[in-house]
Parts: C-alpha cells; structure tokens; sequence
C-alpha cells in the first residue's frame, strides 16, 4: 500500500484512472450473508466500502480523496463514525442542572426482525407507563439506543430525564418482563453517558453482524420521545427519514455506480463549497497507512 503525497495536485495522473466499469463478486463474509438476506444492495455497498474514493475540489484548489463508505451500524469501517455522529448530534440535547437517569432494559428470545420490532414498541410503551404515572408537573424526555449485545438478547440504553419520583419499582413496573438497571448520574455526566449510550462494540461474527443488520433493517434502533430541550444555538436536524439512525445519512447506501454520489461536500480547510471532480476510482493509492482517509487534515496547502 503506497503512502499519498501530502498535497494532491488537480493534474494529478492518478485523477485519470479509468473507473471500473465491470463490478468486483461479492466476496467478504458479510456481504455474503447480506446477500442471502436478499439485502442486495447493502451487500453491494459493504463489499464497496471504502474500496473506493471520490476526489473533491473546492475553489481554492484544495483536493482531498473521500471514501464510498456503506453507512451500515454493523459495519466494522463505518460503526464507529455512525456513532461519533450520533454523540455530536445528540450533545445539543440540554438535561438540565438535576441528576438524570441511566437505564438497560433488556430481553431474552429468538432474535428476528419482528423481535427488533416488537422491543422498540415495549421500551416506547414502558415511557408513556412513566409519563402516564409522573407528577403532575413533570416534563419526561428519554434517548435510547438499542444493542445487540449477545445473540438472545436484545438491550435498549435509555436516558431519561425529568422524572423526579425516582422509585426503582417505577420502571420495573413500566417494562414488567424485562431487566432492567438503573443507575443515577449528575447532569454533568451527560455527554459521557453519551459515549456509552452509542458505544461501539460489534460482535466478532461478521455473519452474525450481518444477520443484525437484517434484524433492524427499516426499523430505528435510535429514539427519542417526550420533552426535548436544545441548548441555546445548537438546534437538533429535524427527522427526514423513517430511520433514525439513516437521517444522518443518505436513506439508500451508495453502491458508487454514479460519479456525483457524494454531494454537499465543504473543504475541511477553507470551509468553502466544494464539488466532485473524479469518477470513482480505486482506493489503495489514496489510503494513508497510519490515518486512513484522513491524512489530508495536515496537509500543507497554499
């Protein structure tokens, strides 16, 4: 694997590679087990995942590679940058100066999509239980995030705020059936708890990471409900889509087929507009061995 030069030039030859007009088999063990899903296209985009890169331009002559990635939360190249996003997307949520609560709710059985389902419908029943039950002057607000931490459990970690009765019996009657932890933290922890709440953990297994990315196909795996207050000048994005978790992403993962896939892209450097100017072309050449894609953070420009 060749190391990039620390400044890419728009004459570049390596900007003339031909793109690759006869698709690469689906090989990887993943993708495989996408494809017997019948998950053809997101076992199109795994096997593309960052095999391939768009070269940016913006006005000021500053060029920089970015990577086809797949979006995928069971993607061991992409899961940890969906969950960065999601911490810096979620920060802007303001729980106030009192303690908040911390909870894992989980369940046991046959995983399946339908099980995916129906466990995003019990942890929202067991909110509007709490909301049903609060003091009168209660303003409840809750972000979970659900796991698939073994392969007959599911677990949903919830932060709930604005609750001030605060009785463990409370939320065991409000997911009755379920285990349930529940831990207090100061207000200042937030943004840790954060971290924890979309911590990134995948499973070993690529065909099990597979067969969960099946299970939560079209189904969030991220919610909030009740009151949700912004700190001042950091509005959250409103929801877009019907996924949760794809609102923060194209709805459709990209399978590179088209030269213009990637838009609204901004210099990280000058921050101006900046536009495709490359077909997709193979990675290797552009892929740092030490920083990835991001070897273009320091750079020396002009």
């Amino acid at each position: 694997m060749s190391t990039p030069t620390r400044s890419i030039s728009p004459d570049d030859p390596r900007l003339t590679e031909q793109i690759i007009e006869a698709e690469s088999p689906i090989e990887s063990p993943q993708a495989l087990r996408l494809l017997a899903h019948s998950l053809t296209a997101k076992a199109r985009a795994h096997e593309d995942c960052e095999a391939f890169v768009y070269m940016y331009r913006c006005a000021n002559d500053h060029v920089w590679p970015v990577a086809l990635t797949c979006h995928q939360r069971f993607c061991p190249k992409c899961g940890e940058r969906i969950a960065r996003k999601l911490v810096r997307k979620y920060d802007a949520i303001d729980v106030g100066a009192e303690p908040f609560l911390y909870i894992e709710i989980s369940r046991y059985g046959k995983l399946s999509p339908e099980f995916a389902e129906e466990f995003g419908k019990f942890i929202g029943a067991g909110f509007k239980h709490l909301e049903r039950y609060a003091a009168a002057d209660a303003q409840l607000g809750t972000l979970w995030n659900t796991i698939v931490p073994a392969r007959n459990r599911l677990t949903a970690r919830l932060i709930l705020w604005g609750d001030g009765i605060r009785a463990y019996t409370r939320y065991v009657e409000a997911w009755a059936g379920a285990y349930v932890k529940v831990s207090v933290r100061p207000a200042h922890q937030f943004h840790e708890s954060l971290h924890h709440l979309f911590e990134w953990k995948l499973p070993k297994d690529a065909k099990f990471r597979a067969d969960c990315e099946f299970y939560f196909h079209g189904r969030r795996m991220v919610h909030t409900m009740g009151t949700l207050h912004l700190h001042k000048e950091t509005p959250l994005e409103s929801t877009t889509s019907d996924e949760a978790v794809e609102e923060l992403f194209p709805p459709t993962p990209d399978t590179g087929n088209n030269s213009n896939a990637l838009t609204g892209h901004h210099c990280p450097h000058c921050q101006s507009p900046a536009i495709a100017m490359s077909q997709r072309l193979k990675s290797a050449s552009y892929r740092h061995p030490q920083h990835g894609f991001n070897w273009w953070d320091d750079y020396p420009h002009r």
